[in-house]
């Protein structure tokens, strides 16, 4: 028992790291669409930075500040340069992006710091309490305490401010954002900006526990951050931190129980990764829900073709300002809908009328977390 609970709390020291790079997946995910597989590099760069600035002297706590603002600054720069051009582009464009993205950020951190093995001091003593047999560190105390305060100050962020309102609103319905004059491109920016911050406090703390700080560091964090959101949600920050501390917590003790496990232990994440989408692809918190369907009708009364906003080269969803013509019942949206495979999320006004389908009736719904 005493074992247990000691990979326990191991597990759940690596579980704060995999939720924090989680967050800035998710946040990014849920803001433009899109899933940053350059987030680990992005991280990497920051923590190398942090190094850096404590190598020349500067202490730990305020080289982690420092490199969190570089971090923040370079986050929005990379949604300005690199994806904004091509946000409207097909999602295998974006795919590739980033990607790329990867391979050169984690270039150019070679090509500036080298290749060989760094030592990153930690920002929390190496004294510990014993529980009974359990020992506790102050190092696993800090993470717990950074990734709630990361938590704390999202959600405050999210909930309590302008910036927080315009984000949410631009995440929900981009269009109806712009309309009441939001800047959907200065939220997107600020999106990226704050997950790139949020991977930089994530690498800092993690990279200590470590033995050395090489520039594949952060790619096996990736990994198991992207089984963390997809086993919570991509839909939901504190789902996706729910998620982190599972696959922790199951990391450690498979590695102690499963003995072919443990000199593989990037075969968790993939496992966990590949059992969700296969039994539950919202996540373990995440539940389907039905739309309220519109369909616009042409000159000849039949329903013209409707899509998502994210997908390019068919005609947009009338947006709330359009003159919208009545909505032709359930069974025409419906047959609609099995023949184009698509639903329209839409909010009307005046006379309008919406077609309430149920999700046994529909060939295609769309989930939530």
């Amino acid at each position: 028992m005493t074992l247990f609970l000691q990979q326990l709390m191991n597990g759940i020291g690596n579980g704060v790291v995999y939720a924090s790079v989680a967050l800035a997946l998710v946040l990014i995910y849920r803001t433009t669409g899109i899933l940053n597989f350059a987030q680990g590099e992005m991280a990497l760069f920051s923590t190398y930075i942090t190094w850096k600035l404590t190598d020349a002297g500067l202490g730990i706590i305020a080289a982690i500040a420092v490199s969190t603002l570089i971090a923040f600054v370079f986050g929005a720069v990379v949604e300005r340069v690199l994806i904004r051009p091509v946000e409207h582009a097909s999602p295998f464009v974006i795919l590739i992006v980033t990607l790329g993205m990867f391979l050169a950020i984690n270039s150019i951190t070679i090509t500036i710091f080298g290749d060989d093995e760094k030592q990153l001091p930690s920002a929390f003593s190496d004294r510990a309490w014993n529980l009974g047999d359990v020992s506790i560190t102050l190092e696993f105390i800090g993470l717990v305490v950074v990734l709630a305060a990361e938590c704390l100050l999202l959600w405050a962020l999210l909930q309590r401010t302008k910036l927080g309102l315009g984000l949410r609103a631009v995440a929900s319905n981009p269009e109806s954002a712009r309309l009441v004059g939001i800047s959907s491109g200065t939220m997107l920016m600020f999106g990226w900006a704050i997950a790139a911050a949020l991977g930089a406090i994530g690498g800092a703390v993690y990279v200590p526990t470590t033995p050395a700080l090489t520039a594949g560091s952060m790619q096996a964090v990736l990994v198991y951050a992207l089984a963390a959101a997809t086993l919570g949600g991509f839909d939901s920050p504190l789902r996706a931190v729910v998620g982190g501390l599972i696959v922790g917590a199951a990391e450690s003790l498979a590695i102690q129980y499963v003995e072919p496990l443990h000199d593989i232990t990037l075969v968790v994440p993939f496992l966990l990764i590949g059992a969700v989408l296969l039994f539950k692809p919202t996540g373990l918190f995440g539940r389907w829900v039905v739309e309220r369907v519109c369909w616009q009708s042409d000159a000849k009364g039949h329903p013209s073709r409707c899509r998502s906003s994210s997908w390019p080269g068919l005609p947009t969803c009338p947006s709330s300002t359009d003159k919208v013509n009545s909505c032709r019942g359930a069974r025409r949206s419906i047959s609609a809908l099995r023949r184009w495979g698509s639903t329209c999320s839409l909010a009307t006004t005046g006379r309008s009328r919406s077609a309430t389908v149920h999700s046994s009736e529909l060939a295609r719904t769309r989930p939530r977390s």
